[in-house]
């Protein structure tokens, strides 16, 4: 699922959507409205180590991904039945292929069932589906069958698109995160434990990001010039309040208005002292009569933050 998220992030997703039934052993489903995939590149999409996220050589110089292995797709083929469901946002060069659709390619041990992918329905974007998780593995799928084991693996999952959510939050991304209700894989309805999309501060930076990436998409289709999004498209005191409201969302609104924001750049801080800490805490005149006792007890105490106070 990490795997799965990273992709569509890197695709300049601005909402992803996760599905889960049965713990995800009946169906995992990531669903974004990226750039898509050209038709032509699904019959490699599964292919152990391919990447469309290396043109060449010298881009290993400047990483911009969250990671180029080529596994998670060829891992999943083996292990599930693989489909993948995409439009392409910007649809150039389409050699034949029609703009009107999706397209859709099923794998299996990292290669496609077909030659060609077929047409479907589809929005701009990509549908990651993986159904009957460990069918060919039939020791390892019991490890997982039942209820207290589907609710562990899905909580797994919910986890890791809460993180998500939070950390891109100043990027404008949306997640929602649910579990599909019914037996069949496909069945709809269920719950949303994750719901960011109708979050203020985050719709603001979503609309207008979607707004800009719109004209670079127009800009591309004309072959005009395009120097491309850079950070000054939000602010940083908006990004850092949509990031709060999400994590009100996530872990309450009481959490929410006690946090602390540290700023820092990559690299600036390798560790945070404890008093630190409690400079952070207390405040330059909050530091308690006991800083100056030498009692064990007292000693423990110090090593956390009073309780009420968290860190952004």
């Amino acid at each position: 699922v990490k795997e799965l998220v990273e992709n569509s992030l890197d695709a300049d997703s601005t909402h992803i959507e996760v599905q889960v039934t049965g713990g995800g052993l009946r169906l995992l489903s990531v669903t974004d409205d990226g750039i898509g995939i050209h038709p032509r590149d699904l019959a490699l999409a599964a292919t152990r180590f391919a990447t469309s996220k290396l043109c060449s050589f010298d881009d290993l110089k400047s990483i911009r991904t969250f990671g180029f292995r080529g596994e998670a797709l060829a891992s999943a083929s083996m292990v599930g039945r693989l489909s993948i469901s995409s439009k392409q946002r910007n649809q150039n060069d389409m050699n034949g292929y029609s703009t009107s659709c999706a397209y859709k390619q099923s794998y299996r041990d990292s290669h496609p069932i077909s030659s060609q992918p077929l047409p479907a329905a589809g929005k701009p974007g990509t549908v990651v589906r993986v159904e009957d998780l460990f069918y060919n593995i039939p020791s390892r799928r019991r490890a997982f069958i039942g209820s207290k084991k589907e609710k562990e693996e899905y909580n797994r999952i919910l986890d890791v698109a809460q993180k998500y959510a939070i950390h891109q939050a100043g990027r404008g991304v949306s997640f929602v995160c649910r579990k599909s209700g019914g037996k069949g894989a496909g069945a709809m309805g269920g719950s949303n434990d994750l719901n960011t999309l109708s979050i203020p501060s985050l719709k603001n930076l979503s609309e207008r990001r979607k707004s800009l990436r719109k004209k670079e998409d127009h800009a591309k289709g004309k072959n005009e010039d395009e120097t491309g999004m850079d950070e000054d498209w939000a602010t940083r005191k908006e990004r850092d309040q949509a990031m709060k409201e999400v994590i009100g969302h996530v872990y309450g609104s009481n959490v929410a208005k006690e946090l602390l924001t540290l700023e820092c750049g990559e690299g600036d801080i390798e560790a945070v002292s404890i008093e630190a800490l409690k400079f952070l805490a207390y405040g330059s005149d909050g530091m308690s009569d006991s800083d100056d006792d030498d009692d064990d007890d007292d000693d423990d105490e110090e090593e956390h933050l009073p309780a009420g106070q968290h860190l952004l």
